[in-house]
């Protein structure tokens, strides 16, 4: 809202200031009395010189100011934050060099093939995460917008090269001299992703699509809930109908609104959409239509490194959602997370694994996350028990509990 000063200085230079003045001086008004009067009010007392004061008196607001004064109460403080898809039992992320590197390849590939005259969709490629149910995807989704540019220390410059070089005439061989040039690009990219947006959005848990949502409308509030809104503030999740009730009252977004908005607000071009569970909830033509509506912030300005957008998606299988990119107009590059090693699911057990029947297990597992971290949780629990158990004893256990399905993966 316009302050008292700034109001008395344009009100100086309006025709109808006396009659105005003369208004307020009868009625013995402050400021604050007449700041909130509603346009009626001020016609009804002055007339068309009561309309302009109404109209000065209360500017439109953009909607990122209307944004921000609906949710004032529940609006993040930390925007650096980025919200987390997944409640991991294990902080530390081990055993994801392969899928870092393949990310961090097709960024780099995708920028150096940003001029080349290839097809779009050859370019501007979804990045895929594929694992089983309970595989890490969430995880890494969420270990992504933790890291930001530090990926990029993953990125094989000569796998990349070998990729692009027949696209972009390059020699044969990756010479030193290109090699460095390579490594200066990876630079601008770090630094690039460091000054990303990271959105992380998803159709799973309490958030599933509802009936009566379109894919523009249902992507939309998330990436508004997932950047301005802190959960610890909220009573109800977003899956109830209070914040897209709310939002009701400031608008209806589009997607290219919402992240225009984002973009205002943090004062940052490039994003990076991290789209968890894309097909937890819908049939293929509802998958086709949300990757359908995610595809232009793909196509933006692509010549200058800060307006880079990246959509990055999980998936359960590879098969049907590479057929809904492709009927979206993508391709899609899927980066498969694959079981932990035997020596890094060990190593995320070192207070147990002086029990040989807990060393025993966790290699019977194979390397699948959830239940690893299903079985360290039965650890913790039944830590003073340990001594008198046995592999039988803790299989059992495991076997009951919520990481059945997984057991049955493992196997």
């Amino acid at each position: 809202m316009i302050t008292k000063e700034e109001f008395g200085q344009w009100i100086e230079t309006q025709t109808f200031k006396e009659k105005f003045y003369k208004f307020v001086q009868e009625n013995q008004f402050e400021f604050e009395d007449y700041a909130s009067f509603t346009a009626d009010n001020w016609i009804d007392k002055l007339g068309s010189a009561g309309s302009a004061i109404y109209i000065q008196l209360n500017p439109k607001k953009t909607p990122l100011e209307l944004l921000l004064n609906e949710f004032s109460a529940e609006i993040k403080t930390d925007f650096s934050v980025v919200d987390k898809l997944a409640n991991n039992v294990f902080e530390e992320v081990v055993d994801r060099d392969v899928c870092m590197r393949g990310m961090a390849n097709e960024i780099l590939r995708r920028w150096l093939l940003r001029d080349s005259e290839l097809d779009r969709k050859d370019i501007d490629r979804y990045i895929g995460l594929q694992a089983p149910s309970g595989g890490g995807k969430s995880k890494m989704m969420d270990y992504t917008g933790q890291i930001k540019g530090d990926i990029m220390d993953h990125a094989d410059v000569a796998e990349v090269y070998m990729d692009v070089r027949s696209q972009l005439q390059l020699g044969g061989e990756l010479t030193t001299d290109m090699r460095e040039i390579l490594n200066g690009e990876v630079a601008k990219l770090k630094k690039m992703m460091n000054e990303s947006v990271y959105i992380p959005i998803t159709f799973g848990g309490n958030t599933e699509v509802w009936r009566s949502e379109d894919p523009e409308q249902a992507i939309s509030i998330r990436i508004l809930h997932s950047y301005f809104i802190d959960k610890t503030k909220l009573s109800q999740s977003l899956s109830s109908d209070s914040f897209y009730s709310r939002l009701g009252r400031v608008g209806k977004f589009s997607i290219d609104a919402s992240l225009a908005i984002i973009r205002e607000h943090s004062k940052k071009e490039s994003i990076f959409l991290l789209f968890d569970e894309i097909a937890k909830k819908g049939n293929a033509e509802q998958v086709t239509n949300c990757l359908r509506c995610v595809s232009p912030m793909m196509s933006k300005s692509l010549r200058d490194c800060c307006s880079r957008n990246h959509v990055i998606i999980s998936s359960l299988e590879v098969s049907s959602i590479t057929k809904c990119a492709s009927e979206a107009g993508r391709h899609i590059h899927f980066v498969p997370l694959n079981r932990l090693s035997v020596e890094a699911s060990l190593g995320l057990f070192w207070e147990y694994t002086k029990f040989a029947y807990v060393t025993h297990l966790i290699v019977t597992v194979g390397g699948h996350p959830r239940c690893l971290e299903a079985l360290f949780g039965i650890l913790k629990q039944y830590s003073n028990e340990l001594g008198v158990w046995n592999y039988e004893m803790l299989f059992n256990k495991l076997l009951s509990g919520a990481a059945e399905h997984a057991i049955f993966y493992a196997y």
